[in-house]
C-alpha cells in the first residue's frame, strides 16, 4: 500500500503516501503511529515544510482533508459527490484522476481502523516526534559550537604561569650573581693580601 509504485507519475509517490497516512493518524491524535511515519517520511527524502506547515505546504494534497474528515469521524456520510469533487479540475487546471483517489481513500481509511488498533491496544510513543529530534540536534550542535576550547584555555593558564614563574626568578638569579661576583672580588683581595704578606716577610 506504502511503497514505490513502478508508476509513481499515474499514482500517487511516496511522499504522498505517507503524508496521507500522517493526515489519517492526526486525527485521532495517534503519536505512536505519527511519530513512525514522521520518520518513514523524513528516510523517504519528504519535505520538513509538510511536517511543519501541515496542509499550507502541501499544494493539491489538501483537497484531501474533507474527505480525510469525513472518514474520521462520519464516514456514513461518505458519498460519490466527495469522489466528483477531488477528480474536478482547479482553477490550475489540476484534478486527480480515479487511480489516485482511490488509492488516497484506501490509505486513509486503513489508518484511520489502524489507529483505532494501537489506541485499542494502549501503544504509546515515548520517543519526541521528528521535528523535535531535529530541534534537539540543531541545539545540541549550536551548544558545542558555542562552548569555550577548554584545551587552549588550559594552555593560556600555563604560560601565564610559567610567565609569572620567570618573573619571580629573574630577581634571584640577578641576586646570585651578585653575590657570585662579590665572592669573587672578596676572593681576589684575599689572594692579594696573602701575596703581600709574603712578600714584606720575604723582605725581612
Amino acid at each position: 500500500m506504502i511503497g514505490r509504485s513502478k508508476s509513481e507519475c499515474r499514482t500517487l509517490n511516496i511522499e504522498m503516501k505517507l503524508f496521507l497516512a500522517i493526515m489519517a493518524v492526526s486525527c485521532h491524535k495517534s503519536e505512536y503511529l505519527l511519530n513512525i511515519l514522521e520518520e518513514q517520511f523524513v528516510q523517504q527524502g519528504g519535505n520538513l515544510e509538510w511536517l511543519a506547515d501541515g496542509l499550507q505546504k502541501v499544494g493539491n494534497l489538501t483537497k484531501f482533508a474533507e474527505v480525510n474528515e469525513v472518514l474520521a469521524f462520519r464516514p456514513w456520510l461518505m458519498s460519490p459527490k466527495h469522489i466528483e469533487k477531488l477528480m474536478e479540475k482547479d482553477e490550475s487546471g489540476f484534478s486527480w484522476n480515479m487511480e489516485q483517489v482511490q488509492l488516497a481513500i484506501y490509505i486513509l481509511s486503513t489508518f484511520h481502523s489502524l489507529c483505532c488498533f494501537v489506541q485499542g491496544q494502549g501503544l504509546t510513543e515515548d520517543t519526541a516526534s521528528v521535528l523535535e529530534q531535529i530541534n534537539m540536534k540543531q541545539k545540541k550542535t549550536e551548544a558545542v559550537d558555542q562552548e569555550p576550547d577548554i584545551e587552549s584555555d588550559i594552555d593560556n593558564h600555563y604560560m601565564k604561569y610559567m610567565q609569572s614563574l620567570k618573573e619571580l626568578s629573574e630577581p634571584l638569579d640577578n641576586s646570585e650573581e651578585e653575590m657570585d661576583s662579590s665572592n669573587i672580588e672578596a676572593d681576589e683581595d684575599s689572594h692579594t693580601d696573602t701575596q703581600q704578606e709574603d712578600q714584606m716577610q720575604s723582605e725581612r
